[in-house]
């Protein structure tokens, strides 16, 4: 019986070594699931913060792509529009001028600026060019201003040319005012519609 006692209590012991190493393979396998597990969750919330970064980058292009195309659209019928004014004000003020040529104050009118010219100016005028329209009031302004003038076949639209002493020609034409002002509008008009 002793024999019989000892192998019960051997078999106790290893039963019981066996409980312990069951219990601490399973602490350490319940230990490598929580780990793997918890190294599986970081990998996959990684991947889903990179997907979504990729997704809002995306998103944000296309949004960016979008409001590109509706600016430059808009900038582009601004433009449109702007010229449409340009040129209805420029056809305006081309008619303006010709009805103000086509006045009785017209003649008079060149006559003062020819003369604030030669009174002002370190190096006057010679002589006047004319253009085809304003051929009637030539020999009015001749006489008044004591320079030659002389008739030519262009159309300024009004105003005249001076020719200078070192034969140089000087565009006091309309014509030459009017692009001026409507180049100068259409650069001013361009470089606000930038800031814009």
């Amino acid at each position: 019986m002793n024999i019989a006692k000892k192998l019960h209590a051997f078999e106790r012991i290893l039963q019981s070594e066996a409980e312990e190493k069951k219990a601490a393979l399973s602490a350490e396998t319940a230990k490598e699931y929580e780990r793997a597990l918890s190294e599986i969750k970081r990998e996959a919330e990684a991947a889903a913060e990179k997907s979504y970064r990729a997704e809002c980058l995306k998103a944000e292009r296309e949004t960016n792509r979008e409001a590109l195309a509706a600016s430059a659209a808009s900038k582009k019928a601004l433009i449109e529009l702007r010229e449409r004014l340009s040129d209805r004000l420029y056809k305006n003020v081309a008619a303006r001028l010709r009805d103000f040529a086509a006045s009785p104050a017209y003649p008079d009118y060149i006559v003062t600026v020819i003369n604030e010219m030669k009174n002002n100016s370190a190096a006057p005028p010679t002589g006047i060019v004319l253009g085809r329209n304003d051929a009637e009031p030539a020999d009015y302004i001749q006489d008044c201003c004591g320079l030659p003038v002389a008739v030519c076949g262009e159309d300024f639209i009004g105003g005249f040319k001076c020719v200078m002493n070192n034969n140089a020609t000087l565009d006091m034409t309309f014509t030459k005012k009017l692009y001026e002002v409507r180049r100068d509008f259409k650069t001013a008009a361009l470089y606000a519609g930038d800031g814009a």
